[in-house]
């Protein structure tokens, strides 16, 4: 199952846009939610690496 279309904005599409420049569009979302999620993950192992000291 994928999970792209669940971060896809509710937006009526440009009609210019071609079908591979939404692809695009919606690839560069997802790394960019998944960077933020891993930004994350990173933040909270190192709070959790200063309580545990």
């Amino acid at each position: 199952m994928s999970s792209d279309t669940a971060f896809a904005p509710l937006a009526i599409p440009v009609l210019a846009e071609t079908a591979q420049e939404q692809a695009a569009l919606a690839s560069a979302r997802s790394r960019g939610y998944a960077t933020g999620f891993a930004d994350g993950r990173r933040a909270a192992a190192e709070e959790q690496a200063a309580w545990l000291a």
